[in-house]
Order: structure tokens, then sequence, then C-alpha cells
């Protein structure tokens, strides 16, 4: 399975998006402009996480085992969408906007205006569903991030 994230949009604190998913337009995303990935490709494998307690599509360097930092991941007793985590900790999850996000994630969903999305659950679930299917069909997955963005 391959996700395509074209960066289409870069302003001082966001980078809005569009995530495709063999090659077909999926949703869009926002990133934090000081703590996003460089573009480039990715691996995508799901982990437990213990902050959401539910499986969660961590993002990795290509073809590398993943980096998990779960044993210094502090529990937050009330967490949400926008909660900031107390770990850098890459993944593809549901959020509303962009500011907290310094942790390194793509949110997805909707987007209302530049730097916020709506609907962010049903994007993640959706998405859960497909990278769970893939991979239980043992197919790679992978995240490629190009940069199409203007100031």
């Amino acid at each position: 399975m391959e996700l395509l994230l074209i960066r289409n949009k870069r302003k001082q604190h966001y980078i809005d998006g569009i995530l495709y998913i063999n090659n077909e337009r999926f949703c869009d995303t926002d990133e934090n402009a000081f703590t996003s990935l460089p573009a480039g490709k990715y691996t995508i494998t799901r982990v437990m996480c213990k902050q959401y307690e539910r499986n969660m599509p961590l993002i990795s360097e290509y073809n590398q085992k993943p980096v998990l930092c779960c044993d210094k991941c502090k529990k937050i007793e009330d967490i949400n969408n926008n909660s900031l985590l107390p770990c850098r900790c890459p993944m593809l999850k549901a959020g509303n906007g962009v500011h907290k996000r310094t942790d390194g994630s793509i949110i997805i969903g909707t987007r209302i205006t530049e730097g916020a999305l709506k609907f962010p659950q049903k994007a993640l679930f959706l998405l859960s569903d497909n990278i769970r299917k893939a991979i239980t069909r043992h197919h790679t997955i992978t995240l490629e991030i190009l940069e199409n963005s203007k100031e």
C-alpha cells in the first residue's frame, strides 16, 4: 500500500497537504512547520500506543525497524485529539490543529481553513482500517512526502 503526502502550502506555523492512498485522494493533512518530518520516503507500521490505548500508524525511516520511545513516554491522564504528547513519536493521527502537535505527527481530516481540520476521527478510522487490512495481507506500507509548497 502506497501513501503519498503532497505538501501544498507552507506558512510560518503549519504545513497543509493532501494524502493519497494508491494514487487516489484520501484526505487533507496538517503538520506543525517546526517539527514536521523532512520530505522523503518512510515506512508505516502499527504499534499499540499507551496514550491512545489503540493501535496507531507509526511513521519510521524507510526500511528501518521503528524506534519506539514507549518506555520513556509518561502516560497522560486526560488525553484527547489535541493533547501534547510527552515524546517525539511521528504518527498519522486525528487532530484539529497543529499548534500543540510538536511530536512530528501528521494530522488527517477535512480542511476547515489553513492549519485546521474537521472530522479527524472518521479519516483516522478509515486509514487505520486500510492499514490493518494491508498488514494482514503482508503488504508493505510506505509513505512518501513530497514538497510542493509555497510560502
